[in-house]
């Protein structure tokens, strides 16, 4: 279940980035191989949705990066499903064995938080060609959305230390982490709505224990008084029936389910690789923001 929220994107993204990428493509057109665009996807927990979205939809030429044997796995069978051709390497983000100067696009989609950044914006500048880009995205609860106040009021209530603030940062703090160093200038940011349909609040309540915050910190007791409140709390926004508490107990029944979306959006950072870095470094004077 949590894969499937952090791997989830709209299509309108791809071409979105696809269309960046491809008016700033200078290709051999005598060598079809090398013409077309080199998109490098750091896979990173997210199944190399990026890489294989890419290839399929802009036909991009796709290496997917994984050290993870399990998630190499999933990436592959995703790649077989959408019938997309994409090469996979076995190899870290800050060792990935690319050749300098190679990639159109370095992709990380929901992994960044994972990775060393300073190390991996580095070797993500030493495998990017010349004023080349680096797209980071991932996928966030829409704090703006009144079930989502309200859920997440809950989640603060019943663990301790939780702040639904945590990991979110505004963009001009992700802008000065992703152009620390001077390696790259962001040149555009955008938010797409991407709500998660699920198909019953008992769906809804693995999501929520698939999350570290609750898998680690919240269990026994205070599992349950957890899963109480929430349901209460989707009950009060007219999801599921008695306050959500008779359909746990019940056993899952498609015809009786009620399925809702969470509203979620996609969060999209591009930036430029700088060729000069030791003399731009934190010049945001050529930043675009975008909100699509």
């Amino acid at each position: 279940m949590l894969v499937h929220f952090r791997s989830q994107f709209p299509h309108s993204m791809w071409k979105t980035i696809a269309n960046l990428v491809q008016n700033n493509h200078n290709g051999d057109v005598s060598n079809s191989y090398k013409s077309q665009v080199h998109c490098v996807d750091i896979v990173v927990g997210s199944e190399g949705r990026a890489g294989v979205e890419l290839a399929k939809v802009a036909n991009f030429r796709v290496t997917s990066i994984e050290a993870d044997v399990s998630s190499m796995n999933r990436t592959f069978s995703y790649a077989a499903k959408r019938d997309a051709q994409i090469e996979l390497v076995p190899a870290s983000v800050e060792e990935s064995v690319i050749d300098s100067d190679s990639a159109d696009v370095v992709t990380i989609f929901h992994g960044l938080h994972l990775l060393n950044i300073p190390e991996a914006l580095k070797e993500t500048h030493r495998i990017l060609k010349p004023n080349k880009y680096l797209v980071v995205a991932w996928n966030d609860r829409d704090l703006s959305s009144p079930l989502v106040q309200d859920l997440e009021e809950r989640l603060e209530k019943n663990i301790l230390n939780y702040n639904r603030y945590q990991k979110q940062h505004a963009v001009d703090e992700w802008s000065y982490i992703l152009e620390e160093g001077g390696l790259f200038k962001m040149v555009g940011y955008f938010v797409k709505p991407n709500p998660m349909m699920l198909p019953s609040t008992n769906a809804f309540l693995d999501l929520i224990d698939s999350m570290s915050f609750v898998r680690s910190h919240v269990h026994g007791g205070a599992r349950k008084r957890l899963h109480e409140d929430l349901l209460a709390c989707l009950y009060r926004h007219g999801i599921g029936e008695d306050g959500g508490l008779e359909e746990k107990k019940k056993k899952r029944n498609k015809k009786k389910a009620t399925s809702f979306e969470v509203p979620i959006e996609s969060k999209c950072f591009i930036l430029r690789k700088n060729d000069h870095h030791e003399s731009d470094e934190h010049d945001h004077r050529h930043k675009t923001i975008f909100s699509i």
